[in-house]
């Protein structure tokens, strides 16, 4: 981190956002508050995550709580990009992607190995 002129932090990190893979993701509480120790908060973050992956459709293989911050690491568990790029309309449709293997519906050019993969 490099201090500003103006007396604040800038985090310098690079961010990868590549297809197919997952994401860890980071968040502070205001001002690194240490508003988690309050189980209730907990209970609180914990039903917006679940309120999120209903809505953005991801896994989440691993998270932790603490008391000024949280660390989780999740998978999107829909490869839509041919659909919303309007090749296809339905993602198992795209026979170049491992969707239709993930569900279980079917074979594509590369086999994918499931044994050491995060189950829902």
């Amino acid at each position: 981190m490099e201090l500003k002129d103006t007396g604040t932090f800038e985090k310098r990190c690079k961010r990868y956002n590549i297809s197919g893979h997952g994401h860890e993701l980071t968040f502070s509480c205001f001002r690194r508050l240490p508003l988690l120790k309050n189980p209730t908060f907990c209970d609180y973050l914990a039903e917006a995550v679940r309120a999120a992956q209903h809505t953005h459709r991801f896994d989440v293989w691993a998270y932790v709580f603490m008391p000024e911050h949280l660390h989780l690491l999740v998978f999107p568990i829909q490869d839509i990009h041919p659909v919303k790029r309007g090749l296809v309309q339905w993602p198992q449709q795209w026979y170049y992607s491992s969707y239709r293997q993930m569900h279980g519906q079917g074979d594509g050019p590369l086999d994918i190995c499931l044994n050491h993969f995060p189950r829902r």
